[in-house]
């Protein structure tokens, strides 16, 4: 027998509810096994503790009250605190989610037609140094990094310096 197999028949071989030739095994199995044996040493001490424990006292009037309950033909349901909530939640996931996806496609129409497409022929060959306002680099001393970056930020731009 394995330990699986140990704690899948434990109360019952503590009850003593097993066949002879399962307990024989479960005998073997805890000659052999500590952690098995610890477990049923706690299943029994739990057994034990309960048939020996006193029963809870009955509240007075408990009989008369199921009694009045059956006679008067009336269902106690179980109030549900969490069934609007857990609803509610499910309601406004959706909804932000219908909100979401409702915007992006109006976004995406939008920024879809009213902007057409410009082609790389149609922009101007600007000057980088006029377009990111670089022209105090040129008075930058020869050989500097400003001076070097703006010659050939402006070769770039198909001036030659």
């Amino acid at each position: 027998m394995r330990c699986h197999h140990m704690r899948d028949t434990l109360q019952a071989y503590v009850d003593g509810r097993v066949p002879s030739d399962i307990r024989r095994r479960c005998d073997a199995h805890l000659a052999d096994c500590p952690h098995c044996r610890a477990l049923v040493h706690r299943a029994q001490r739990v057994t034990d503790l309960l048939m020996h424990s006193e029963l809870p006292a009955v509240p007075s009037g408990l009989a008369e009250r199921i009694l009045l309950r059956a006679e008067m033909g009336t269902r106690v349901t179980p109030v549900r605190h969490w069934g609007w909530a857990f609803l509610s939640a499910r309601v406004t996931t959706v909804l932000a989610i219908s909100i979401a996806v409702t915007v992006g496609i109006v976004m995406g129409w939008d920024v879809g037609t009213s902007h057409s497409p410009i082609s790389q022929s149609a922009l101007p060959s600007a000057n980088p140094a006029v377009v990111y306002n670089l022209d105090y680099l040129s008075e930058a001393p020869r050989g500097s990094i400003s001076q070097v970056y703006y010659s050939l930020d402006t070769t770039s731009a198909g001036e030659a310096k």
